[in-house]
């Protein structure tokens, strides 16, 4: 994985959690605690996935 593609899956990573965060911040406000938990298992499993497709890159 080339610098650049390293950077584009860090960028989208970061677009998916400010959705997510905007998401869960919305949820947490109006009491909807199982939307929260859900955004917050959306952010772990995605970033893992970022992590793990950085780590074993080429």
């Amino acid at each position: 994985m080339t610098e650049q593609e390293k950077h584009d899956a860090i960028q989208a990573f970061s677009r998916i959690c400010t959705d997510c965060a905007t998401t869960g911040i919305t949820a947490a406000r109006t009491g909807d605690a199982e939307t929260v938990i859900h955004v917050a298992e959306q952010i772990i499993g995605q970033g893992r996935r970022i992590i793990r497709l950085i780590n074993t890159a080429d």
